[in-house]
């Protein structure tokens, strides 16, 4: 285990380093830690500002609702018009007349068109369904994404907070063993105590003095880890709140049963899992539906213009001789008629464009017959998709169950041993007093009591990590029944 996590550590070791060469000549951006002291809380809020994969996550929901709303629009009326200005020369069809002319001429049409899809094997209900339980499942996914990172968060923070109690306890532990070396080293001089004694005591506080050297590289690396998960700026001189000190006096008040009974129906995970099913088998449905053929209702309003179209102005009304007569009573008269005359003129854009005007309204059936096998592809597509959506549905759920009984049992097993070290702690307690005055006495030599003092001590520092190791798992575990504060 030990040493998977040093692999683990010295792998995102070397892809920092390969960071700071990418990016050495770039703006120093990342947020810096705050200087007042921070709670869980604040460090929790700063992470989810800050963290990048909470962020993709996030621009994968805006993806996501972008689908959704085009899989909305898909099904609202498509409506477009058309502007055509054109200039003619040598034989072209007079728009006007719709007889062909054989000189220049200048044309414009208007076309208003709409099309709104009746039918399409109900393929665009079901893909509507589809991008909207794929985004309802991003959103779950953003959920979950801040509830791992929180997890992460107390993680880092109880670390941090552990490391500080036992760099505080390591640093007890050498101030005493310093002290012992001091009045032995005068009574070694007064030639009162075997030098053996001194040495030994004297090689206790090498030792202590390494346990407080590593005991301070854990608190940095620690402080490190939580910094690089809020995304700020490490500072050894980041200061946290303390949280308050939970006593175990019982295992966690509930089962692995009643943890996996609340988390199925609550916990983000599983909700994006069965949405993210429901999609595909929409999705599916909506495929199979592009293999029907499809119903159109369209529409259209049409008017166009011609500058060779003419129109005639009344100008007067004559009387003509129709070159004929008619005899009356032996008289001969001559026969007119009223004539009335025009003036040929050009018709005005605006006349033409508003008199031109025509619609129509008709019915489009579109069946598809032949297209590269591009629909049938897509449903095989659609059908691999869903199959493999009630796969990852059936394994999150089982991996949760196994989830939860991993952590039921760390939560056991730090219980047990929270409470055994403090017995422990208490025995070692009792023991070290007692060496300590038969030391004093003469009684006993510096290693007997070298090893009843490391006893304590290392009894001392393990307790402090079972301590914080059960208030890990105590939150874990309260994640999972929907019960975690901060």
């Amino acid at each position: 285990m030990h040493q998977s996590m040093n692999f683990v550590k010295g792998a995102l070791a070397a892809m920092a380093v390969c960071g700071i060469i990418a990016t050495g000549h770039a703006q120093d951006t990342t947020m810096r830690v705050p200087d007042e002291q921070l709670n869980l809380r604040q460090c929790v809020d700063i992470a989810i500002k800050n963290n990048l994969t909470l962020r993709t996550s996030q621009l994968t929901l805006e993806t996501d609702r972008a689908l959704y709303q085009q899989a909305i629009g898909n099904m609202l009326p498509n409506v477009g018009l058309t502007v055509n200005h054109q200039e003619y020369t040598g034989k072209s069809i007079n728009p006007y007349t719709y007889s062909y002319v054989s000189q220049s001429q200048l044309t414009a049409s208007y076309s208003l068109s709409a099309y709104v899809t009746l039918w399409a094997g109900s393929s665009l209900q079901h893909f509507l369904k589809q991008n909207r339980e794929a985004y309802q499942a991003g959103g779950f996914d953003v959920q979950q994404a801040k509830d791992n990172l929180t997890i992460t968060i107390i993680l880092d923070y109880l670390s941090v907070l552990s490391a500080q109690e036992q760099l505080k306890a390591a640093m007890v532990q050498d101030s005493a063993t310093r002290e012992q070396v001091r009045v032995y080293a005068a009574r070694n001089q007064q030639g009162s105590i075997n030098p053996g004694d001194y040495f030994t005591l004297k090689g206790q506080l090498s030792q202590n003095d390494v346990t407080v050297a590593t005991a301070v590289n854990t608190l940095e690396t620690a402080k490190v880890a939580l910094s690089k998960d809020m995304n700020v700026q490490y500072s050894s001189s980041i200061s946290l709140v303390p949280v308050g000190d939970t006593a175990a006096s019982s295992p966690y008040g509930a089962s692995i049963e009643d943890m996996y009974a609340y988390s199925i129906v609550h916990l983000p995970l599983i909700e994006s899992v069965d949405l993210k099913e429901q999609s595909a088998r929409n999705g599916l449905k909506g495929a199979k539906g592009t293999l029907l053929p499809v119903l159109y209702l369209t529409g259209g309003m049409n008017t166009n213009y011609s500058n060779l179209a003419q129109g005639e102005t009344y100008v007067n009304t004559t009387q003509e001789n129709t070159q004929q007569y008619v005899t009356v009573g032996g008289s001969t008269y001559d026969v007119y008629v009223s004539q009335k005359n025009y003036q040929p003129n050009t018709l005005r854009y605006g006349y033409q464009l508003s008199n031109n005007i025509n619609y129509s309204l008709g019915l489009q059936l579109s069946v598809p017959i032949l297209n590269g096998f591009s629909a049938r592809t897509r449903v095989r597509n659609a059908r691999i998709t869903e199959e493999s959506t009630r796969f990852n549905q059936s394994t999150a759920r089982l991996q949760l169950r196994q989830a939860i009984a991993t952590d039921y049992i760390n939560m056991t097993s730090a219980y047990k041993s929270y409470m055994a070290l403090q017995q422990a702690v208490s025995d070692y307690g009792a023991a070290y007093s007692a060496a300590l005055a038969r030391l004093d006495a003469g009684v006993i030599t510096s290693y007997e009591f070298v090893g009843a003092k490391n006893s304590l001590d290392g009894a001392t520092l393990n307790l402090i990590g079972a301590k914080y190791n059960y208030i890990l798992q105590s939150k874990i575990l309260d994640y999972y029944m929907g019960r975690l504060t901060l």
